[in-house]
């Protein structure tokens, strides 16, 4: 096996003679890397080359989109350094020249005095939002960007914020658009949210001062003409060669006819025949000017039936009659009319062998008129006049909290460079210092940051030796949610980045998968992709590759007619266990389109009892459990809230059925009575069964008992006691009745959400609610994260730049989410060096499709091709992941009548593939239906268990409120506790006489601070791991003796605030104050001691920071981890069984051999005897790390360090175990 490794490895790939090309440092390219194309090895390797050549490493400056991919880049060019400081030679052709360029950049290197080895951070590779950053930091006057502030990974609340406050006091200039949306202030304020998270498509549209809306609406039609002279352009180039003069003749003749045969019809001033005055002047085809679109609309009429196919034939409808009476009506012989329909329907016959004329022509006939009507002029100028204040509600927003979107910082950057006619002091600075440029996954840059990157070239001379190198996949463009124009990669193979000319590069070897999937791949995506490059809707053709690596492969299509998704994820399970089974140490990855299609799946490797990864796809906010937690919440918080009071009731905690519901509910007030009103009601409660009255007594005692101790300022606690006194983990229980830990880690992480959210004074909108609950995930469910191989759930997007030994694609069928309508429609389409913005108010509710606004129409029509271009796109991606093995599987239901399979949604995954899919449909259909049948049945007649434990009962009573249902469907089993449950007793504690069983204080409290030192050690502590895991995920990999440099350089590159000075009475301007306010406020600190609590937070982080041990400590050792968690079996008292221990170390981590535990120690001492402190809190916490230590010594055998650290004195105290 191994011969046959370095074989393989010793190839020469087809497209060498390429990779050599792009590693001439005088040159410029962009270079399309299709999967597995080695993108990131090229990329590392034109680094080096370039290092050879500059005099200082930071001249060379390589842009990614991601932290990952940065660290990757820093990893690689450090790692063949090292290799080649160690003298290495390589065992191939490849690796020589690899450890070669890397030998020459250690001598230019050890000439210049870089010391990269020591100082890796000097590699300028940094993401897009870091590099903006730091320009904006750079000259934060010029920029905008002001004081130091925070950037929000989730500006979601502040745009709200801003939206609401904005709102508020513009209600009167909203009146058009609140009469639109039904007076929902709740909706305007969404929409104008999500104004402000796309603000940098619209932004440069919105004058600051000085609104024109005259002026505004004439630059809009402008673009508008534009869009539709293209369009016409385009068809025109499309046009058959037809005999023009006939066609003219035959329209005006049919429309003199028509006047005749039916005048009413032409009556103005809206005519139903409205094509018939165009037809009647029609000398010649139209031009492409915009003024002709009335004419070509005309002629689309003619040419097209409504569905856009060519006609078979006119008649007298559209002027083409024939009858004898007709004849004599309009005084013509009938052989002359005859002679007319004939001569056109030969024109017909003629178009239709032109199918791309024929679809221009339909297109054209939907296209806009090139001015906006004036009720849509009328909604749109009032919300384009407004959203300049808009924008300095969201700029005071900013201000306010400390902290600046993505957006924002990279808006600033582009005013920090200036303009090309105009460049700023730091723009020539960076023209000077900046010699080569390197930007990854181009596929995936958008507007903004293109015109960013012109901006940083803007410069640039022919010929003046910098140039620019641009990577990436136009195949593999899949962020259009992230505003990503693939386009744009096109524009700069064609037309450079601007005065940078790009040389064209097409690598076609893939190293990763085997040559069977990539001939599947090869033969399938031709024909899936569209032949040739579309600017408009986004359309890219297929670029095949070639395999490198000689390994055996498959592709299996598993589909599943008239299957219910369960049967395919028990599929999924299947093939999971049997790719472990005959693979045990390689990787398998279960992609999906969308997290809300993890459910069945993750419930499938549950029961099939198989391991896996799960990162951010098991939504706990769907989990019943998470719903019912809302619906507590919202009903307490809202009494009049009747929908999520029947929630509460019909949960099953508490359990009444759909009969005493309908019972207790009739209102003769036509519900506008609340709920909770209705509790005292006996006249109401006798009418249920005896069984409901107990539950509705049993809640209303709970409820009642818990609003006596309810705090009048926080609603979260009140809610947790009623969720606990009703028995809400109780009812926690799965199908077998057993009790489930995900529901109760779910109620558990959804009340610490809840309570987040009320401490941020976000918890009084059900959309702000519902947006955390969405976003409420499980964590890894693994035994090891660590592991090498094993099972991986992830969305498709995630898995984008990964690869596994066995990729499987379930759901392929599924719908994906629509675009959301927003307030104001746009479309930015490419025009010559610039863009152009189409633009369409909000839709009036109620208006006939025929009538519709063709504007709104037309930019949903873009945006849904768009869609589907990249819907192809991301099959490509998903299926170009696998190395060994791709799985893809698909259902399609059966149509009303139960004799045939629905087609597949024409957005899903499996459309493009029907082709494949489709015989392998037919041939299994009967199969299958049978199959499904027989499970049903079986699934229909099986019994319950009746063991269940009486603690939760599945309980089979009438479900109805007197309604008979034609279609009667076997409900599902109300799951609900006893009506006579209680709250289990707890039993008293009673503390031990004996101290050697006491068990060991783990956690001891301080004795410094309270409740506030608490909160002060829990926010520090949640910082310094921020910080530490920060670094390790960028891979800042460096040993000892570098640890101290390389933090530090770190830190002032991506964390620069932590270094800014703190000074008493001005803590609120610190560019932190506002991120340490809300973590202190949401543990409680109340806001008469903010202020200092701050001060203490950041001196804690701040000396850690300024220290060598504390920048130590936090660098990204081999095997580091941050609050590790850790669970033993602790022996109990005789005769009782052992018990769980739980243990939080602080920070560990391995360094020369030795396994360090670490704990910081976040306590001030102000007297003057700092030493003798430090020695009372060394032996009060001795035994606490030294048992730690005993823990960790029963599974590593390795030294033992121990350490405790004093963050706020900078002091530090290490010891070994038992030698203190």
């Amino acid at each position: 096996m191994a011969s046959s490794t370095s074989v393989i490895e010793a190839k020469v790939p087809q497209d060498a003679a390429v990779r050599r090309a792009a590693l001439d440092p005088t040159r410029s390219f962009i270079v399309q890397a299709p999967a597995g194309s080695g993108k990131t090895e090229l990329l590392t390797r034109r680094v080096l080359v370039l290092l050879t050549v500059v005099d200082e490493p930071e001249q060379v400056l390589a842009i990614t989109f991601t932290i990952k991919a940065a660290s990757e880049m820093r990893q690689r060019v450090l790692a063949v350094l090292e290799r080649a400081a160690a003298g290495e030679q390589g065992d191939n052709t490849y690796e020589v020249e690899s450890l070669e360029l890397a030998r020459r950049v250690l001598a230019r290197d050890a000439e210049r005095g870089w010391q990269l080895r020591r100082n890796p951070l000097r590699l300028n590779l940094r993401t897009i939002d870091s590099l903006a950053a730091q320009l904006a930091r750079a000259l934060p006057v010029v920029s905008t960007l002001g004081a130091p502030v925070g950037i929000a990974a989730d500006a979601r609340e502040l745009y709200v914020l801003a939206a609401t406050r904005f709102v508020e006091k513009h209600l009167a200039e909203l009146d058009e658009l609140l009469l639109l949306l039904g007076n929902r202030i709740d909706r305007t304020v969404d929409l104008f949210a999500e104004l402000l998270a796309n603000r940098d498509q619209w932004r440069r549209y919105v004058p600051a001062a000085n609104f024109d809306g005259p002026e505004l609406r004439g630059v809009l039609e402008g673009m508008l003409a534009e869009l539709v002279e293209a369009r016409l352009a385009a068809l025109l180039a499309a046009l058959p060669d037809l005999d023009e003069a006939c066609v003219c003749t035959c329209l005006r003749t049919a429309a003199a006819h028509y006047r005749v045969l039916q005048p009413d019809d032409c009556a103005k001033p809206q005519p139903k025949a409205w094509w018939c005055d165009h037809w009647a002047s029609l000398e010649h085809l139209p031009g492409s000017d915009a003024a002709a679109l009335g004419d070509w609309r005309s002629i689309a009429h003619a040419f097209l039936t409504g569905q856009g196919t060519v006609r078979k034939s006119v008649t007298r409808a559209l002027g083409f009659p024939t009858s004898r009476n007709d004849s004599k009506d309009l005084g013509v012989d009938d052989a002359e009319l005859k002679a007319n329909k004939t001569a056109f329907v030969a024109c017909l016959a003629e178009i239709a062998a032109h199918e791309e004329f024929v679809g221009l022509l339909g297109e054209v006939r939907a296209l806009p008129e090139p001015s906006y009507k004036d009720d849509q002029w009328v909604l749109l100028e009032q919300i384009m006049r407004v959203l300049g204040r808009l924008l300095d509600e969201l700029r005071a927003v900013f201000a306010e909290r400390g902290e600046l979107d993505f957006i924002e910082v990279s808006m600033c950057a582009m005013t920090a460079l200036g303009s090309e006619d105009a460049p700023t002091d730091l723009a020539l600075a960076m023209d000077y210092r900046l010699q080569h440029l390197l930007i990854d996954e181009f596929q995936d840059t958008s507007i903004s940051q293109f015109k960013l990157f012109k901006q940083l070239l803007s410069g640039w001379q022919p010929g003046d030796g910098r140039t620019a190198f641009v990577v990436g996949d136009p195949m593999q463009s899949i962020y259009r949610f992230r505003d990503a124009e693939v386009m744009l990669f096109e524009r700069a193979r064609t037309k450079g980045i601007g005065p940078v000319v790009l040389e064209s590069l097409q690598l076609q070897v893939n190293f990763r998968s085997s040559p069977d999937i990539i001939e599947w791949v090869n033969t399938q995506f031709p024909a899936i992709f569209p032949t040739r490059t579309d600017v408009e809707t986004a359309a890219v053709p297929y670029a095949p590759s070639t395999a490198f690596r000689e390994i055996p492969g498959e592709v299996r299509l598993h589909p599943f007619a008239g299957g219910t998704v369960a049967q395919e994820a028990a599929a999924v399970a299947d093939l999971c266990r049997v790719a472990l089974d005959e693979r045990p140490q390689e990787s398998i990855a279960i992609l999906l389109r969308s997290r809300a299609q993890a459910g069945p799946v993750v419930a499938a490797l549950r029961d099939a009892g198989l391991p896996y990864r799960s990162v951010d796809m098991d939504v706990l906010g769907e989990r019943p459990v998470v719903r019912d937690i809302v619906a507590l919440t919202l009903a307490l918080r809202y009494p009049h809230d009747r929908l999520h009071w029947l929630a509460v009731l019909r949960s099953p905690a508490v359990g009444l059925t759909l009969a005493d519901l309908t019972v207790f509910c009739r209102d003769p007030q036509d519900g506008r009575r609340a709920i909770p009103a209705q509790f005292a009601d006996a006249e109401r409660i006798a009418g249920m069964s005896k069984d409901g009255r107990a539950r509705l007594a049993r809640f209303r005692a709970v409820a009642d008992e818990a609003r006596q101790r309810a705090s009048r300022d926080a609603l979260m606690p009140w809610v947790e006691s009623v969720w606990l006194g009703i028995g809400g983990p109780a009812a926690c229980r799965g199908p077998d009745g057993a009790v489930s830990a995900v529901d109760l880690d779910a109620a558990e992480r959804a009340f610490q959400c809840l309570g987040a959210l009320e401490a941020a004074g976000r918890l009084w909108r059900q959309s702000v609610i519902e947006a955390a609950m969405a976003e409420l995930y499980a964590g890894i469910a693994v035994d090891d994260v660590e592991q090498a191989g094993g099972i991986q759930i992830m969305t498709l997007h995630k898995s984008k730049g990964l690869e596994f030994d066995t990729v499987i694609l379930p759901s392929l069928d599924r719908r994906p989410k629509n675009d959301t309508t927003g307030l104001i429609n746009w479309f930015e389409r490419s025009s010559d060096d610039d863009y152009r913005l189409l633009l369409a108010p909000l839709e009036r509710p109620g208006r006939d499709l025929r009538d519709a606004d063709r504007l709104s129409r037309l930019i949903r029509k873009i945006r849904e091709r768009r869609s589907l271009e990249e819907t192809r796109r991301l099959l490509y991606v998903a299926c170009t992941r696998a190395r060994r093995s791709l799985h893809l599987l698909a259902r399609l239901e059966y149509n009303a009548q139960g004799d045939a399979l629905k087609s597949p949604v024409g957005s899903s995954l499996l459309a493009p593939l029907r082709s494949v899919f489709e015989p392998l449909f037919e041939a299994r259909c009967a199969a299958a239906a049978s199959e499904a049948e027989v499970v049903a049945t079986a699934s229909a007649t099986a019994k319950r268990d009746d063991d269940a434990p009486d603690r939760f009962t599945e309980d089979s009573v009438p479900e109805h409120d007197g309604v008979t249902n034609t279609h009667p469907v076997a409900a599902p089993p109300l799951r609900r506790l006893p009506a006579d449950w209680t709250m289990p007793v707890m039993a008293a504690f009673r503390p031990s006489r004996d101290d050697s069983a006491a068990p060991l204080d783990r956690k001891p409290p301080p004795l410094w601070g309270g409740r506030d030192g608490r909160d002060i050690g829990t926010v520090v502590h949640r910082q310094l791991q921020l910080l530490a895991d920060g670094m390790a995920r960028e891979g800042v990999l460096t040993d000892s003796g570098k640890a101290v440099a390389c933090v530090r350089a770190w830190i002032e590159s991506e964390h620069p605030d932590w270094l800014v000075p703190l000074e008493r009475g001005a803590e609120q301007a610190h560019p932190l104050a506002a991120k340490l306010r809300r973590e202190l406020q949401a543990e409680g600190m109340p806001m008469s001691r903010m202020n200092a609590a701050l001060v203490q937070v950041w001196k804690a982080v701040h000396n850690t920071l300024e220290d060598d041990v504390g920048c130590w400590i936090l660098a990204p050792h081999a095997e580091a981890r941050s609050e590790w968690a850790l669970s033993i079996a602790e022996a109990s008292a005789a005769g009782h069984a052992p018990r769980a221990a739980n243990y939080i170390i602080d920070r560990s981590f391995v360094d020369d051999g030795q396994r360090w535990i670490i704990d910081y120690k976040t306590g001030e001492h102000e007297g003057s005897d700092l030493a003798g402190f430090l020695d009372t809190q060394f032996e009060r916490y001795r035994p606490q790390l030294e048992n730690y230590a005993d823990i960790i010594g029963r599974v590593d055998s390795r030294p033992v360090m121990l350490g405790l650290y004093f963050p706020l004195h900078a002091e530090w105290k290490a010891w070994q175990p038992g030698r203190a």
